[in-house]
């Protein structure tokens, strides 16, 4: 009995000490101050991406199909690669796994499409290349599921995303809604050419999503913005949103007036950017307290 309720208490100790994400105390104070203005080869910047301390990024629809390395010190443009063979109708979103990153061509904005690309490139290609062309490792062409679709009551070329992330031999694309400002998960295959996404859960989320990133293995957050104000919702969700649980919610008052583009998080901390519009581009950082 003595061991059994020395047991307990070490449990219930490791719980109460355990820096959890899903504890929402951790998220009631924070800060958002600008780290740079971005350089104007990015005045359109779309998703970002920290490998190395540099962080990368890339313009969205109809721009040239080229990678940016900025040194967000001096907020220069330090390291450019053109993506060979690849062609920019609508550039969105970036995301990595050990190995690689992966950009996707997944945007829908003049809802003209019905397929899709992402290009995946090794992250050794950005840290060791030398020339100003990268070739792809892989280009893989996705379509949304009919069948996916017709549950979330959307046809192909109706449905747009501004969001990827990765999931072990898989990525998840998040759909950006901008009528009901729900968020639906549909995964791509990272080993085949050709993927047919399948629908896999959605959320709520009470405004369209322009970026998404994976805080550890249970945790993600969700970038966007309703009527010229962005948001920031945490989810207790792996990127699938099955059973996604809201953890925190934020209404972003100081980046009122920046269309906000971009997320990531490195460090306990989130990095959002935000392209050319009523305010110049830019990259700002979100920390708790």
């Amino acid at each position: 009995m003595r061991n059994l309720v020395f047991i307990a208490i070490f449990f219930i100790f490791l719980a109460c000490t355990a820096n959890s994400v899903s504890d929402t105390n951790e998220f009631k104070n924070y800060t958002i101050t600008k780290v740079c203005d971005l350089p104007e080869e990015v005045i359109e910047t779309s998703g970002i991406l920290f490998l190395d301390g540099v962080l990368w990024t890339f313009n969205d629809s109809g721009n040239d199909p080229i990678l940016y390395g900025i040194d967000t010190s001096a907020g220069e443009v330090v390291k450019s690669f053109e993506i060979a063979t690849a062609e920019n109708i609508d550039w969105e979103a970036i995301t990595e796994d050990h190995q690689n990153i992966y950009i996707a061509d997944v945007g829908n904005n003049g809802n003209s499409r019905d397929t899709y690309e992402i290009y995946v490139l090794s992250k050794d290609s950005l840290t060791k290349q030398s020339t100003k062309k990268i070739h792809p490792s892989k280009v893989i062409r996705f379509e949304y599921s009919e069948t996916g679709l017709e549950d979330i009551n959307l046809n192909a070329v109706d449905v747009d995303c501004e969001a990827i992330l990765s999931k072990e031999d898989s990525l998840v694309l998040l759909t950006k809604d901008w009528f009901y400002y729900s968020v639906a998960a549909f995964t791509c295959s990272k080993t085949a050419s050709h993927s047919i996404g399948e629908l896999q859960g959605s959320f709520e989320l009470g405004f369209a999503a322009t970026a998404a990133v994976r805080m550890d293995e249970n945790h993600l957050a969700i970038l966007g913005y309703k009527d010229y104000r962005s948001y920031l919702v945490i989810l207790d969700s792996d990127p699938t949103l099955r059973h996604a649980k809201e953890v925190a919610r934020f209404e972003l008052y100081d980046l009122e007036g920046f269309q906000t583009e971009g997320l990531c998080y490195a460090d306990g901390k989130f990095y959002i950017s935000s392209e050319s519009l009523s305010m110049p581009q830019a990259l700002f950082r979100m920390e708790f307290h």
